[in-house]
């Protein structure tokens, strides 16, 4: 998968819908992409962020459920 394999945070967002929208519940103030964004920007900036903040150990995509408008991607 892309995010493991180092590719650049554009790259990544290219295989994203440029209307998409990210909503991620929580505390908006403790990690920078909870929260709702749109656009290939979200993805751009959630790469980013997570690379500086996490050590990334391994990231799995388990599970991809799609629909004709939305799509839930849940990982490990």
């Amino acid at each position: 998968m892309r995010m493991g394999s180092g590719a650049e945070p554009a790259e990544i967002a290219k295989l994203f819908s440029e209307n998409m929208e990210w909503k991620i519940a929580g505390d908006t103030g403790v990690l920078p992409w909870i929260g709702q964004k749109s656009g290939r920007a979200a993805i751009i900036d959630f790469v980013n962020d997570s690379r500086a903040i996490i050590e990334r150990i391994s990231f799995e995509a388990h599970d991809i459920l799609a629909g004709d408008y939305r799509a839930v991607i849940l990982v490990r």
